[in-house]
């Protein structure tokens, strides 16, 4: 095949024909082979019909697929510029050819195509006010240093040409617009047809971009008329010497300075007399002009004004040079005043005395000080103070402030002396008010308060309650029990036999069938009878019903003291008495009476001293030694014939007493070792002791040494003490096997540190390699397949086929809901350890109704587990099951999740505690917490709600996944982690 000899040849035409735009210049060749890359700038020359010289830097780039080069020059092109190209090939170097080796033929003043832009002229955006005219630009930064003529632009107003007198250009202003700004010589008036051209000027300065790009011309654009229309006339008041025109509210008026009249004519009806017009000034914010006239226009005289346009200087027109309308004869309204505001009327209600004027005009409305002159008295009740007064100008009012509510019925005057400085009643012309001496107010001062009940007390057989109540109470006579009736809480039922009125003590005074005892609980209701008297005040307001009214009990106390029990404790013996009220707490002499005797040893005990607590109503005695474990004691009391003696605040004595036995709590005997179990970390040591153990903490490892099997130590890492459990729980340095044999050993330290031992401080004794029971579980089996825990509820299927349920259920279905609990994700089963190492079954059912799923529900129980009891719970609080932590996913997060947990009745527990992010342990299985407990065929179940990220939502984040350790425990009644002084038997609620 023969070689291809066809050379490059440059395209002039059409779309490819050469093209230039800012800095870049592109040339096309057409040929059979791809162009060689390999080109250098050397041959290419580049003019402009400008003259500015432009050279060709480099080669940008070679597209030989395309058979494109493109040239950089020396500059950016701009839309004035003419270009030609020029290429002759290079006498060094590498020239424009193909792959093929065949050179581009050489070319002279190829012209090409410029395809810069200049400024865009925004054709929506010219707008005129005044004689202001505004120009938009886009595609670029306007040179504000290229202003052109005024003779470059033709403005038409009313297609008549106005002329321009200066041309402002801005680079950019908001929007990325360039802004030309053309200054009318005067101002177009609002309504006017505006419109504009642009021709580019031959010479001189253009309007272009920053980069030299020329702007188009433009012809006949039409220009937005934002002038707004003169100044209008709307109304004129005259007061005195000052004359008020008010003009529209378009736009502000000119400010510039009005000379003489300013074209102002003022005229006084019917005679028709010139009054003189002094001066006119501008007020331009307000849209008023005030004339100061010649002399003062009468109260009541009729006034009309004219206004001419003068023939030079300034004239009435707004800040765009609009200038207002002339107008004759416009009626003047006259508020001239002469009069002084006149006294009406007074009225009174409570604490406001309001006096009322008659005024033409409008009073002054300006702050008056204190009293303003203004004096009340009353002819029936105490002195009147006037706080302070008020004016309402419109309503030509002034309110009075009194230091005290005038009551209904009273007499009341008011006075009034003008100030000598301040502010002082008067119009808003200043025409001062007259004084005022002992003018009648009107009392409007209701009386419809009813008598309310305050207090009520009873002193054997009267009860006396008590009102609160402006006036008197109506004294009619009652009849019978006049509607009340009084209830004991401790006694036999009370009846009311009569009842009786003090009008002015305001009291009603119960007759009762019998003498209420001191201390008894007594509560009184009243219900208006529906005939008959009532109780109400004098004018007739009745008093309402009552429901159970506390009444304080004056009764006097004359039961004495009764001894109820004793105990001893070493050489402390304490007499508890039974006392409605408190003991008298005064000290008592020597043995006070009182006399201890050992029928163990047949021999009196001498008692040194003796001391009253008055609140926990008992006497503590002290003997002169110790009463030792087990010794048989007594005590007497015979009343001593001088000082003092025990008896109540009320001065009633205690009755004498003898061979009262006491029970002994003095304690000498150690705690005796009894079992010891290992689960896990925790070894836990149970001792026999009658009473508690001393809870102080131990040291280290407190004398306790375990081993394995082989003899091997196991380390105690801590020892704590339950003093109520009476046990001693060893955490250990690693977690013991299931399984695995362990002995525990105890050699009371010699080293300073505390050693187990009971309240009364008896050590407890060594022992050596006593067994351990061993109640640590096996390591759950590794799963087999998926299906070990087919629910993923965290349970395997395997635990969770064994739940116990209610009696009568499948083995597997804790709930009793008829579906297996491995089939469902948001009911999960695990079997725990309980105090004393027995197993137990546990079911919580989350999103729970009385203990089923909801229907259509999506939460999953992801965690389900039993841990350790916390190191620190409330006094009293019993876990037996330790703690359950369990992890929940909801379907909404931040909503309240239900649950239902089922556990054994044998635990004995009855609630559900958790603690709060303020370290409060409460029980949610409570009704003031919307839970509940319920029994189910020998299951009990526990019901309670956790807000995800509420106070018991451990991580505190509505995250849609709830975390919550709790326990469920018993504690003696209460709902907080605080146990109160009550029976096991309750529940906490």
């Amino acid at each position: 095949m023969a070689s291809d000899t066809k050379a490059p040849k440059l395209i002039i035409t059409g779309a490819n024909a050469p093209t230039a735009a800012g800095d870049q210049l592109v040339l096309t060749y057409d040929g059979p082979n791809d162009l060689d890359r390999n080109i250098d700038a050397a041959g290419f020359t580049v003019t402009s019909t400008t003259g500015t010289a432009i050279t060709v830097v480099s080669i940008a780039s070679v597209d030989a697929k395309a058979q494109t080069i493109t040239l950089t020059l020396s500059r950016a092109i701009t839309t004035q510029d003419g270009i030609k190209i020029s290429y002759t090939p290079p006498a060094n170097g590498n020239g424009v050819q193909d792959v093929a080796g065949n050179d581009a033929q050489e070319f002279a003043d190829q012209d090409v195509i410029n395809n810069t832009a200049g400024p865009v002229f925004v054709k929506d955006y010219p707008g005129i006010e005044g004689n202001k005219l505004t120009l938009a630009y886009t595609g670029g930064d306007l040179n504000s240093h290229s202003t052109p003529s005024s003779t470059a632009f033709a403005v038409f107003v009313n297609d008549e040409p106005k002329a321009i007198s200066s041309v402002d250009v801005i680079e950019r202003w908001f929007n990325g617009y360039g802004l030309v700004t053309l200054y009318l010589d005067r101002p177009v008036a609002g309504g006017d047809t505006v419109t504009i051209s642009y021709t580019k000027p031959k010479t001189g300065a253009v309007l272009q971009d920053t980069a030299g790009n020329a702007a188009a011309n433009f012809s006949n654009q039409s220009v937005d008329n934002a002038t707004r229309p003169a100044p209008v006339f709307i109304s004129a008041t005259v007061n005195g010497t000052e004359l008020v025109l008010t003009y529209s509210k378009q736009s502000n008026l000119d400010e510039a300075a009005l000379d003489g009249s300013a074209g102002f004519s003022v005229v006084s009806s019917p005679a028709g007399t010139a009054i003189a017009v002094n001066s006119a000034r501008v007020n331009a914010a307000t849209k008023t002009i005030t004339l100061t006239l010649g002399r003062t226009v009468a109260d009541g005289e009729t006034v009309s004004v004219s206004y001419t346009k003068p023939g030079s200087g300034n004239v009435v027109q707004d800040k765009a040079g609009n200038d207002a309308a002339d107008f004759r004869d416009q009626n003047v309204t006259n508020l001239t005043d002469s009069t002084a505001p006149v006294f009406s009327s007074a009225t009174v209600t409570g604490t406001h005395l309001v006096l009322t004027y008659t005024e033409r005009n409008s009073l002054d409305g300006v702050p008056l000080a204190g009293s303003a002159g203004f004096t009340v008295r009353s002819d029936t009740g105490p002195p009147i103070t006037v706080s302070s007064a008020s004016v309402d100008a419109k309503a030509k009012t002034v309110t009075l402030t009194l230091d005290r509510a005038v009551a209904n019925g009273e007499t009341v005057t008011v006075n009034y002396t003008k100030p000598g400085s301040g502010n002082v009643v008067q119009d808003k012309a200043g025409n001062d008010a007259a004084n005022l001496n002992g003018e009648r107010v009107t009392n409007l001062t209701p009386d419809s308060t009813a008598p309310v009940f305050s207090s009520a007390t009873v002193d054997g057989a009267q009860l006396v309650l008590t009102y609160t109540e402006r006036n008197d109470l109506d004294g009619a006579p009652l009849a019978g029990s006049a509607g009340f009736t009084v209830r004991s809480d401790t006694g036999p039922p009370i009846t009311v036999n009569s009842a009786r009125v003090d009008a002015k003590a305001k009291t009603v005074t119960l007759t009762l069938d019998h003498t209420v005892a001191n201390g008894e609980t007594v509560t009184v209701s009243y219900t208006k009878p529906g005939s008959g008297n009532v109780v109400q005040d004098m004018a007739g307001n009745d008093a309402a019903n009552l429901n159970g009214e506390h009444v304080t009990n004056l009764t006097p106390d004359t039961t004495a003291p009764v001894f109820s029990s004793a105990t001893v404790d070493h050489a402390s013996l304490v007499l508890t008495y039974t006392e409605r009220n408190a003991l008298n707490g005064a000290a008592l002499d020597g043995s006070a009476g009182f006399a201890v005797v050992s029928h163990t040893t047949g021999k009196s005990i001498p008692v040194t001293s003796a001391s009253v607590d008055a609140k926990s109503k008992t006497v503590t005695l002290t003997l002169d030694h110790a009463v030792a474990d087990g010794e048989a004691v007594s005590v007497s009391y015979t009343k001593p014939g001088s000082g003092n003696v025990v008896q109540d605040k009320a001065g009633n004595d205690a009755a004498d007493f003898r061979d009262q036995s006491v029970n002994n709590l003095t304690d000498s005997t150690a705690p005796v070792f009894s079992s010891a179990m290992v689960n896990g970390t925790h070894l836990v040591l149970s001792y026999t002791e009658r009473n508690d153990l001393d809870g102080t903490p131990l040291d280290g490892s407190a004398g306790f040494a375990v081993s394995g099997a082989a003899g091997t130590a196991i380390p105690v890492s801590s020892v704590s003490v339950d003093a109520a459990a009476k046990t001693v729980t060893l955490t250990l340095g690693r977690a013991v096997a299931n399984g695995e044999v362990l002995t525990v050993s105890y050699t009371k330290p010699t080293t300073p540190g505390h050693v187990v031992q009971d309240k009364a401080g008896n050590d407890a004794a060594n022992f050596h390699d006593q067994s351990v029971n061993n109640l640590t579980p096996p390591p759950p089996p590794a799963p087999s397949h998926v299906a070990s825990d087919a629910d993923n509820d965290g349970v395997p299927n395997a635990q969770e086929n064994q739940a116990t349920g209610p009696a009568g259920v499948a083995t597997g279905d804790g709930n009793a809901d008829g579906i297996a609990d491995s089939a469902q994700a948001a009911v999960g089963s695990i079997n725990v350890t309980a105090v004393g190492g027995s197993s137990t079954s546990i079911t919580l059912v989350a999103d729970s109704q009385d203990g089923n799923v909801s229907p259509g529900n999506n939460d999953r129980i992801t965690s389900l587990e039993q841990k350790d009891a916390p190191a620190e719970s409330p006094q009293g609080l019993e876990m037996p099951i330790a703690q359950l932590r369990f992890e929940i996913e909801l379907d909404t997060s931040g909503s309240s999740e239900k649950f239902s947990l089922y556990v054994d009745r044998e635990t004995g527990v009855n609630g559900y505690w958790i603690k709060n992010n303020t370290d409060t342990w409460t029980n949610l299985a409570s009704e003031p917490y919307g839970g509940k407990m319920a029994t189910e065929d020998g299951r009990l179940r526990l019901d309670f709600s956790i807000t995800d990220g509420g106070q018991f939502d451990m991580d505190g984040k509505a995250d849609g996944v709830i975390t919550a350790p709790g326990a469920a425990g018993y504690m003696p009644l209460s709902i907080v982690g605080l146990a109160p002084d009550m029976a096991h038997t309750e529940f906490w609620l």
